[in-house]
């Protein structure tokens, strides 16, 4: 339901904590996923949203696959919710979306009404340095990356489960080594956004032909499994205990 009746007293999400019960927030949704059940990949698992309020604060909130069916249909990306009677938990999953130390879980007396928020952007990025990115020791978090094609391979279906991909080659502006997640990951193409206006106007050079189009990376496209494993650059045991 859509409402304008805010409650007076709001916490930010930069204060949410585990100790603190009482919590009204005013959030918008910008980044909604579902993971799909490992044994039943037609299962819903659980669902997962990025929350940002007006003071920039972000946090993890997750729907277990119990609740999915009572929150799915009003609880739209794009959105922003005020939320009654949600639980805090401390943010120890293995890839962390969020730079919080808790995150958020629904149950089923939480409350959400939908509200008009224009002060709350739906777009915040968190760009990790190119010093800090190197430093990096262990794959522990999301990181926010901005760059442009210039490469790219034709659509692969994977012959194990029906999968499409496509490999393409990405020039980032301070950033090496990194990939996607399986359902985290959000893509934003020529969209007219500052921070991609900004990176544009900070390209200088050959950097700066983005009109000349994307070339086309050899490859088939489609893939068998056991020569896709094949093309995969292996290690060995030895290798993979000394590498850093």
């Amino acid at each position: 339901m859509t409402t304008n009746n805010i409650p007076s007293m709001l916490t930010p999400v930069s204060e949410i904590c585990g100790d603190k019960i009482e919590i009204n927030l005013k959030v918008k949704v910008i980044h909604l996923w579902i993971i799909p059940d490992r044994i039943n990949p037609t299962e819903n698992e659980s669902l997962h949203t990025l929350l940002l309020d007006e003071k920039c604060g972000k946090i993890h909130a997750t729907i277990q696959k119990n609740l999915i069916p009572h929150f799915k249909e009003i609880f739209l990306e794009g959105s922003t919710y005020v939320f009654e009677k949600i639980l805090v938990a401390l943010n120890d999953v293995s890839f962390t979306t969020t730079n919080h130390k808790d995150k958020l879980n629904f149950m089923g007396s939480t409350n959400l009404f939908k509200v008009n928020a224009p002060e709350i952007h739906i777009h915040h990025f968190e760009f990790m340095s190119f010093l800090n990115i190197l430093s990096s020791t262990k794959e522990d978090k999301l990181l926010d990356i901005i760059g442009h094609v210039d490469k790219k391979n034709s659509i692969k279906e994977i012959e194990k489960n029906g999968k499409k991909v496509m490999d393409i080659h990405l020039k980032i502006w301070s950033t090496m080594g990194v990939c996607n997640s399986f359902f985290e990951t959000k893509m934003l193409l020529n969209v007219d956004i500052p921070a991609i206006n900004d990176y544009k106007l900070r390209l200088t050079g050959e950097n700066a032909n983005l009109t000349q189009g994307v070339s086309q990376m050899t490859g088939s496209t489609i893939i068998p499994l056991a020569d896709d494993l094949l093309q995969t650059k292996k290690n060995t045991i030895e290798d993979l205990i000394e590498s850093t």
